[in-house]
Parts: structure tokens; sequence; C-alpha cells
């Protein structure tokens, strides 16, 4: 799912040391849609003692620039609904919410 040619991996480092990471991949669409392709964070994680300090908006750009050189026109992500601070940072760097999936127990 990670390795191949519609994915990419952004590795922030601090003196050789992983400190995030961002995981983008190409997605495929129904041709029901105006767009048939679009860029989706799989993943994206900032180590806690380097959490504000701009490193997620820098992982963002880079995955940002990628969906960009690819000519998808939008980059998507998925978040917990109680993560209220990755929330914040996403709509900062310009998301805006789509839609919403619903859950239930099975």
């Amino acid at each position: 799912m990670i390795k191949g040619p519609k994915s990419a991996v952004f590795i922030a480092e601090d003196g050789g040391k992983v400190i995030g990471h961002i995981i983008v991949r190409e997605e495929s669409h129904f041709p029901i849609y105006f767009y048939d392709r679009d860029a989706c964070v799989y993943e994206m994680f900032v180590a806690e003692g380097y959490r504000n300090m701009g490193i997620g908006t820098k992982l963002l750009k880079k995955a940002r620039e990628w969906a960009k050189s690819r000519k998808l026109h939008f980059l998507s992500i998925t978040i917990h609904t109680k993560n209220r601070k990755a929330f914040a940072l996403y709509c900062k760097f310009g998301f805006r919410e789509h839609h919403f999936e619903m859950r239930m127990v099975a």
C-alpha cells in the first residue's frame, strides 16, 4: 500500500533522528466524479517533543507539492473527531470539511 509509483513518504529529521513522517498516495475514484484522481494523506506523525514547531506544516507542504507535481486536484486527510489539535492544524493549512463518515457497532 505504501511502496509504489503512486505513493511517497517524507521524513522529518533532527540530527539523523526521525521525528516525523507523512505518507501520501494517489487514489482513483469512480468516473462519476469530476476529478477521478486525487491525493490522500495516509498517515502523518510528529514526535511528542517536536509538536507545535512547524514540522507538521512542513510535512503537509511536501505532500501538497507532491500532489501538485502529479497534477492531482485535491489533497485529503482523515482524522479522528477527538483530535482537535490536528483538526486545527489542517484547517490552518487550508483543509476544509468535505464529508463525514459514520460508524456503528456491528
